[in-house]
């Protein structure tokens, strides 16, 4: 709640638990919901399934996981930087003859110094100094 609403940043929880809660967690979670939280479940071994199940945002399939070892939730990682930060659609393959900036929902194409970009909006040409009089 610390950031500015204007910058819609969304609000999550990432929940990591081996074992079965010992207080109600459907009624804190429905209110972290109600606050707009996101909530993440990942259970560790033992972990109780119908209580991640209880605290996990819907649709379940993308909030609730199991791991078999805390080890292991590190290959969640990547899931969750796809997820909550958004792809890099830079990283793809995006055309862009020289730079690729991405702006989290789309991106753009840029030139190095001394090139403009061409009509196509993704591949450079040199500048030509004598064209610009100098």
């Amino acid at each position: 709640g610390a950031r500015p609403k204007h910058l819609n940043i969304s609000k999550v929880a990432i929940i990591v638990t081996d074992g079965r809660p010992q207080d109600k967690v459907q009624d804190v979670a429905a209110r972290a919901r109600s606050n707009n939280i996101e909530i993440y479940a990942i259970g560790v071994d033992r972990a109780d399934m119908q209580s991640l199940r209880l605290m996990a945002s819907e649709p379940l399939d993308d909030h609730v996981f199991y791991v078999e070892t805390y080890g292991v939730i590190e290959k969640l990682t990547s899931k969750f930087r796809e997820t909550l930060c958004g792809k890099d659609l830079c990283a793809g393959d995006h055309g862009c003859q020289h730079i690729c900036v991405d702006i989290r929902t789309s991106y753009y194409c840029k030139c190095k110094e001394g090139y403009i970009l061409n009509e196509d909006k993704k591949t450079c040409s040199r500048v030509d100094p004598c064209a610009l009089g100098k």
